[in-house]
């Protein structure tokens, strides 16, 4: 059944936000909207792999195309999300393409940032606080002097910020890409045929997209950063029934992130795996120095506590807050003590 209810809940987003390329399939063909929506959904390389690219895909060493060492070497890093909107998707892509592009500040190397852009006033005051931006040069100069004030590389030499056009959602909370992204950025001039591109949440990227080439077959090689388990929110928070709806994001998550990803990571094993034969875990966000130093504690990270489990959420259901306190509970039923918990305020 979830290919059908699939099919219908692109079917709606197709009518209710048209792309910008090819918006519409020609009237001469007399196609309906669910074959159209079918066509894009399909227009993606499923291939089968060769027994050379197989074991590429399993290599642990890293190979000419992957080295993000080599700082000569271009990144484009595109994401869901931007500033002002305090959403991971928004703020670990930035502090990312921040510390790529220093990285490369000496060489000639840049880091390019793909984030999107909506032109909708009311929707930017909802998202952004109240904060509204009439162009992308003031998003920009928003998102640069963020940067600053958290004492991260901004300078616009090495860090090159791109926007493309996108709508929000209200209903399903998301920001969505209109157009054929991938050549977008593939006609930057900081973009050539050894560029490394890093999806934020490539199955997000590319659930709704244009007609076109697949990002693998633009940049020289593709790494997918897998968020969020939107499986386990499509089931708690679903449409009709959880279990259908979450069963069909996560076929659609994993046909996407096979499609247009070389390597995926996953931030933790919480998350579900798509292509067990590119897949790694692997926290590349890494955890800020605040989280491990006491209240009031100016000094250095204590290294005593550096193998401490730990549980960083926002204070949301849908963020874990049930089970953490489920934690608590049966960690006070067996230590007969309370679960000692510190709360930050990170801004």
């Amino acid at each position: 059944m979830f290919p059908i209810l699939l099919l219908l809940v692109l079917t709606v987003v197709s009518a209710r936000y048209p792309l910008t390329t090819n918006p519409v399939p020609p009237s001469s063909t007399n196609s309906s909207s669910i074959v159209w929506t079918f066509r894009r959904l399909i227009d993606i390389d499923l291939s089968p792999f060769s027994r050379e690219t197989f074991d590429h895909l399993n290599a642990t060493d890293t190979t000419p195309s992957s080295d993000l060492r080599n700082a000569s070497k271009s990144v484009v890093v595109v994401t869901t999300a931007s500033l002002p909107w305090m959403t991971g998707t928004a703020v670990n892509p930035l502090l990312r393409a921040s510390y790529l592009a220093k990285k490369r500040s000496a060489t000639a190397g840049v880091c390019t940032l793909a984030v999107p852009f909506i032109d909708d006033l009311p929707t930017q005051r909802k998202l952004y606080k109240n904060a509204t931006f009439s162009n992308k040069r003031e998003q920009e100069s928003y998102l640069r002097n963020w940067l600053d004030s958290c004492g991260e590389y901004s300078s616009p030499d090495s860090l090159r910020i791109v926007f493309y056009p996108a709508v929000y959602d209200p209903f399903l909370k998301s920001i969505f890409p209109l157009g054929d992204v991938p050549s977008l950025l593939n006609n930057s001039s900081s973009v050539d045929k050894n560029t490394i591109c890093i999806l934020e949440e490539p199955e997000h990227l590319n659930w709704y997209r244009a007609p076109g080439p697949s990002w693998r077959e633009k940049f020289a090689y593709v790494v997918g950063i897998c968020h969020t388990n939107y499986k386990a929110y499509a089931s708690a928070y679903g449409v009709v029934t959880g279990v259908t709806t979450g069963t069909a994001i996560a076929q659609m998550s994993a046909l996407t992130s096979r499609a247009h990803c070389d390597r995926i990571i996953l931030l933790s094993e919480a998350l579900p795996n798509f292509a067990s034969e590119r897949t790694i875990v692997c926290n590349v966000h890494g955890v800020r120095e605040e989280f491990f130093r006491e209240e009031g504690d100016i000094a250095a990270v204590d290294e005593d506590k550096s193998e401490m489990i730990y549980f960083i959420g926002k204070l949301l259901w849908a963020k874990g807050l049930d089970l953490m306190l489920e934690l608590q509970t049966s960690f006070r039923k067996i230590k007969y003590v309370a679960l000692a918990v510190n709360w930050h305020r990170v801004v």
